[in-house]
């Protein structure tokens, strides 16, 4: 009975969108700016999250702390190799500091 009980449990909280899939992450694809975690999914492409949990297996993020844009789907940044800061997709660094040349 109280077998059931938690599948019936775990079944509403997935419903509900509160349960979410770990996403486990390499430190080295880890940076920390602007109050926000960015992680690295490869090609200079990055995502944020405001939160990183830890356990012995390692750090990782709930698929529900991923910040996302208005339309739903994964905010996706990209980072400036000459000051490392953050930028949408498609946006030219906006360091007025900065001496790139993808501005």
């Amino acid at each position: 009975m109280r077998t059931l009980l938690c599948v019936l449990l775990s079944l509403f909280f997935v419903s509900l969108g509160i349960a979410s899939e770990k996403i486990y992450i390499d430190i080295d694809d880890l940076s920390y700016a602007d109050e926000t975690f960015h992680i690295h999914e490869g090609e200079n492409i990055w995502i944020q999250s405001n939160v990183i949990h830890s356990e012995p297996r390692g750090f990782y993020i709930y698929e529900s702390d991923i910040v996302k844009s208005h339309e739903g789907a994964y905010e996706k940044k990209w980072r400036c190799p000459y000051c490392n800061s953050h930028w949408p997709i498609g946006t030219p660094c906006q360091n007025p500091n900065c001496p790139s040349k993808y501005k």
